[in-house]
């Protein structure tokens, strides 16, 4: 198994749309998950009455309307260098960052419930 890399997902003055907020992370050619030996790392303003994690979804039980302003750090590893991840049920600024192998480090702006490529992720 690959050696785990950090994805970023930043919220700036955003809203949860719904009473569940998910964040999957879906293998596109290969496979993608959640590493279970790493620990997930939230940080700023979070307000959740649950919150599930699977191999490959973050799942937050909120208030419909509740803010959010922080980051979420997820160790994760691929074998393949294209995953997608999905954000949804949110309003407002989100930004996903993550490793590459070749590029540098990438930075995209999230478009809620939309699926993006992780380009060239790299783990």
């Amino acid at each position: 198994m690959p050696t785990p890399s950090t994805i970023t997902i930043t919220f700036n003055n955003a809203t949860f749309t719904s009473s569940i907020a998910t964040i999957v992370l879906a293998q596109n050619t290969g496979s993608f998950e959640i590493t279970s030996n790493n620990f997930i790392q939230l940080a700023g303003s979070f307000t959740f009455s649950a919150l599930n994690i699977s191999s490959n979804l973050i799942s937050f039980d909120v208030a419909s309307g509740a803010a959010v302003n922080g980051t979420v750090q997820i160790p994760a590893v691929s074998t393949n260098n294209s995953p997608l991840l999905t954000v949804s049920n949110f309003a407002g600024t989100a930004t996903v960052g993550w490793p590459t192998g070749s590029s540098g480090p990438q930075l995209q702006t999230l478009t809620p419930g939309d699926a993006i490529t992780l380009s060239d992720f790299a783990s």
